[in-house]
């Protein structure tokens, strides 16, 4: 016989897990839910959070070191050095950064607002590892779509 466990039904003395919460099922540790709709809110924005910031960091990170690495291959006549050409490369990872949070919050708060209402009118509980996967699917559907259209603008 099956247990349906309900969202409604939280169990007495209930804590929420901390942050990220995450449990390895094969060491046989007890398994994490959450309940309340804030907390799946809150879990699935930082993992977008988390993924879209590493990734647009390392995108702006490779794309200054390219900055950076071009200038040193330029014949001695085309360098300019100036203050602002040194401070480029760092203004660009930094607004890689800035961009990534940017969406990874707005991505984040939606994918957020659609699974609290969905496991909430379904009475289920969502476990800790649901956001962490949905964080990695809105990351790497960004990626995949990223590319159609890289190959319109070329």
């Amino acid at each position: 016989m099956a247990v349906f466990i309900s969202s409604i039904n939280v169990p007495l003395g209930y804590v929420t897990p901390g942050f990220p919460g995450l449990y390895w099922a094969l060491s046989g540790a007890p398994a994490k839910y959450l309940y309340y709709p804030s907390d799946i809110w809150r879990f699935t924005v930082f993992w977008v959070i988390i993924f879209f910031v590493a990734a647009y960091t390392l995108v702006g990170c490779g794309l200054a070191a390219n900055m950076v690495l071009r200038r040193s291959r330029l014949p001695a006549l085309a360098k300019r050095v100036t203050f602002f050409s040194r401070l480029k490369p760092f203004l660009i990872a930094v607004s890689y950064i800035i961009m990534g949070l940017a969406q990874g919050f707005i991505i984040g708060a939606i994918i957020g607002v659609v699974l609290s209402v969905i496991y909430r009118a379904g009475s289920l509980t969502m476990n800790v590892w649901v956001p962490f996967c949905w964080g990695l699917a809105a990351i790497l559907y960004h990626i995949c779509s990223s590319y159609s259209t890289s190959l319109l603008l070329i």
